[in-house]
């Protein structure tokens, strides 16, 4: 099934297929309601890669950690992927694991996938990830205490969906003298201080 199908189903032009799919509010709501009937009926999903080469966006972030297993990232990956979703928005998650040949592999990825920005939420800042990214001009945010020209700061101390910062439990940074780790410990004690 593809759009044209859809449309001589639906008795609507490709065009209103189109802008259907793609929520656009112009559509008027009987013509919307007979296309997605038709997507329904055909159990139809539109072919994201496709679209990516029309568009030329993939709706697609990267999302780099340090490590899969550690809880204070299942948390922050869960936030992410759930915020994403909600703008319609695709995860590629990575993890690097300190590890030099899998931070290659993991640029690797994010620049054939043609990612639209990339979160770098790993442990220790790494220069290669911030440099390639820079070089493919691909926005970044990053998790660091300090960042350099063409990247936007955040602070990860807490799950964004904690009200008023606040947290029943604490994660203690493995290597709690590095200035970032001191600096997400402040935060959290900052942000807490009035939660008890």
């Amino acid at each position: 099934m593809n759009l044209r199908e859809i449309a001589a189903r639906a008795r609507v032009s490709t065009a209103t297929v189109s802008r259907a799919l793609n929520q656009v509010p112009t559509v008027d709501p009987r013509l919307a309601r007979r296309v997605w009937q038709v997507v329904d009926e055909f159990h139809y999903y539109p072919n994201t890669q496709a679209r990516a080469l029309v568009s030329g966006t993939s709706r697609t972030f990267g999302l780099i950690i340090s490590a899969i297993t550690d809880p204070f990232f299942a948390e922050v990956v869960q936030s992410f992927e759930e915020v994403a979703v909600q703008n319609r928005y695709e995860v590629l998650l990575s993890f690097t694991g300190s590890d030099p040949g899998q931070v290659e592999k993991t640029v690797r990825r994010m620049i054939e996938r043609r990612v639209d920005g990339v979160a770098i939420l790993t442990s220790e800042m790494q220069e290669v990830l911030v440099k390639s990214f820079l070089a493919a001009n691909i926005p970044m945010v990053l998790s660091a205490t300090q960042c350099p020209p063409g990247t936007f700061k955040i602070a990860v101390g807490l799950p964004a969906r904690y009200p008023a910062g606040c947290s029943s439990s604490c994660r203690t940074a493995p290597s709690a003298n590095r200035f970032h780790c001191r600096a997400r410990a402040q935060l959290y004690r900052a942000r807490t201080e009035d939660c008890v």
